[in-house]
């Protein structure tokens, strides 16, 4: 009970500050905004932070959690960065209202980077922490910390939004490789617009890098031998080893000749006269 007054009580002083400060930006001239414009800036960010602060006392929640209100997708589920850099963009989908989101992304340095710096994109637009490129590639993290800016206090966001766009990048020359882009669980937390934190589920990206063919050549099948054509006794005799043959009226006629009589090649000899098919060397 003693900490939740003390909760309610930095939230409430801080709250009026800030309301203060934005009254009095309004009333001054236009010329004079300039040199307080930092100071304003400074102030609410320090009012992001410290209810931030007064909010985040309960251990860490994380991970894919039954009944979680809300859901971070790095969308698609699935990328190809073998001909160039892909964008994954963070998806957000919640049944309740959010003011506050730190998400870390985690992946292998030696096989993706970030190829060019994140944009930040919808209803959190008080960009507390975003990761530089370079900074994430030298780690293989990438940090995102965002907050309702408090002049939509009374319409924080809710069901499916988007939050950044990072595009990543091959950075290895291996040939076939899979590597995974997460996000941390254990240090990534959601605040809802009540202050307090609530459930989430993580969805990740599964990278393909330099990606060739696993499908052998095809290889053209070798031509059969096209099929013998017989007609005739000598082309029979030829097909049996001999160079030659003739039909005769007789086997006799074959010895006579020195020629072997094949009964088989009979069949081709079609004269009455010589029906008998004889085949020599």
């Amino acid at each position: 009970m003693e900490q939740d007054i003390n909760n309610q009580t930095v939230k409430t002083y801080w709250g009026r500050m800030v309301d203060g400060l934005i009254d009095y930006y309004h009333k001054i001239p236009e010329g004079q905004k300039k040199f307080i414009r930092r100071g304003l800036l400074i102030s609410l960010a320090l009012y992001s932070s410290l209810f931030t602060w007064a909010n985040l006392t309960e251990p860490e929640v994380s991970g894919v959690t039954v009944g979680a209100e809300l859901s971070f997708n790095l969308s698609p589920s699935q990328i190809d960065v073998t001909n160039g850099p892909q964008n994954i963009e963070i998806k957000v989908t919640s049944s309740t209202q959010v003011s506050f989101i730190h998400l870390e992304l985690v992946f292998d340095k030696s096989k993706v980077n970030v190829s060019s710096t994140p944009e930040i994109t919808g209803p959190l637009t008080r960009i507390i922490t975003v990761t530089s490129s370079s900074m994430a590639n030298s780690t293989g993290r990438l940090q995102v910390v965002l907050a309702l800016d408090p002049a939509y206090r009374n319409s924080p966001p809710s069901g499916g939004f988007s939050i950044a766009n990072i595009p990543f990048k091959s950075v290895t020359s291996e040939e076939n490789v899979t590597t995974n882009i997460t996000i941390d669980d254990s240090v990534s937390t959601v605040v809802k617009a009540t202050g307090s934190k609530t459930l989430f589920s993580l969805y990740g990206t599964t990278v393909t890098i330099n990606q060739t063919s696993s499908t052998e050549p095809l290889v053209p099948p070798v031509p059969s031998e096209p099929p013998v054509i017989i007609n005739t006794c000598s082309e029979y005799c030829v097909s049996k080893g001999y160079s030659s043959g003739t039909c005769r009226k007789n086997s006799g006629q074959c010895r006579k000749n020195n020629e072997t009589s094949l009964s088989e090649g009979n069949g081709y000899c079609t004269s009455y006269s010589a029906p008998n098919c004889c085949c020599f060397k």
